[in-house]
């Protein structure tokens, strides 16, 4: 009898093992990555997404150290991810470029970004850096734009200036660092939903691209797999060696770099950590937008959070695309 237990016990855990190295050959399948976009009949380099989930939803249940993570105390309360696809790579300044110009011919008001923190705002890209990441453009700048190419790849754009989601947002005020919190402002676009009226991206029901929330950053970032405790625990965003993984401040030779030129993470997601820093959705205060991932000039820890007016650009800060996955 314990013979038979034993055998039984025996190939339950060897197939617990095969289903956990399935489960790690799924997370860097060629399913979960989306096609290169197209603008113009020119399809653009490094500009596919990943999709982070092969489910719904997912409660994530493992803590981690930082007090201000979305998942601090996660393995108390649980935390709830739902599916979404985020960019394998920043934002580059080639695919910046190719929207921002059939965006101004369609009715947008695109403000200028640079070819990473050494480029000309405007300037068309160059062979040599058209991969650096587009940097120097405004949390206002990126949702707008961000609009501009959920229209170009069909998909249903997620920000409106109107409460019936009639008036696709397409241009907004750049007063300096005046806010414009009112619905239906910039600050606070309408945002598709199944009801009118809707400012809140967790009722979103577009599948259009927009800014990642904080919490889909870092789950991203983490690389999405909380029951892998090395991955999810790592110090950046795929090691917990910086040099690996990140364009930061003892690297970087104080510079942006072509997107992808270092180590992804367990999903095959590039520079999470460093290079650009990079816009998210959230208010970190009354007056501040949410930016994550360090860059160039600074520490570029996984769990480090930095903030700035949505009206800010600067040379050391891009983006990153997200959308939403409806089964």
């Amino acid at each position: 009898m314990c013979r038979k237990y034993f055998c039984l016990f025996i190939s339950i855990t060897f197939l617990l093992i095969i289903l956990s190295c399935e489960i790690d050959r799924v997370d860097i399948s060629k399913d979960s990555i989306t096609q290169k976009i197209t603008v113009d009949g020119v399809t653009i380099e490094k500009s596919e997404s990943i999709i982070t989930l092969f489910q719904p939803t997912l409660t994530v249940d493992e803590s981690v150290e930082s007090t201000e993570s979305p998942f601090y105390n996660a393995d108390k309360s649980g935390v709830t991810v739902n599916n979404f696809a985020i960019g394998r790579y920043e934002v580059t300044y080639e695919l910046w470029y190719a929207v921002r110009n059939w965006a101004l011919k369609n009715g947008y008001r695109v403000l200028k970004a640079r070819e990473g923190n050494a480029g000309v705002s405007d300037a068309a890209p160059t062979a040599e850096n058209k991969q650096q990441p587009a940097v120097a453009v405004s949390w206002r700048n990126a949702i707008v734009w961000c609009n501009a190419l959920s229209e170009i790849t069909g998909r249903v754009p997620v920000f409106y200036a109107d409460r019936e989601y009639k008036t696709v947002l397409k241009t907004f005020s750049n007063d300096g660092e005046t806010l414009f919190k009112n619905p239906g402002e910039i600050d606070c676009p309408y945002i598709m939903s199944d009801r009118f009226g809707n400012t809140d991206i967790l009722k979103c029901t577009a599948n259009g691209f927009r800014l990642p929330t904080e919490k889909e950053w870092e789950f991203a970032a983490r690389g999405s797999r909380p029951y892998d405790k090395t991955n999810w625990n790592y110090k950046y965003a795929g090691s917990d060696i910086a040099d690996e993984v990140s364009w930061e401040y003892n690297n970087s030779n104080s510079k942006t770099h072509i997107v992808g030129t270092k180590k992804p993470n367990l999903i095959g997601i590039y520079d999470m950590c460093g290079n650009a820093a990079e816009w998210c959705w959230d208010w970190y205060s009354d007056t501040q937008r949410a930016e994550r991932g360090g860059s160039y000039c600074t520490n570029t820890t996984i769990d480090r959070r930095f903030y700035k007016n949505p009206a800010y650009s600067c040379t050391f800060r891009g983006f990153r695309t997200c959308f939403s996955v409806f089964e």
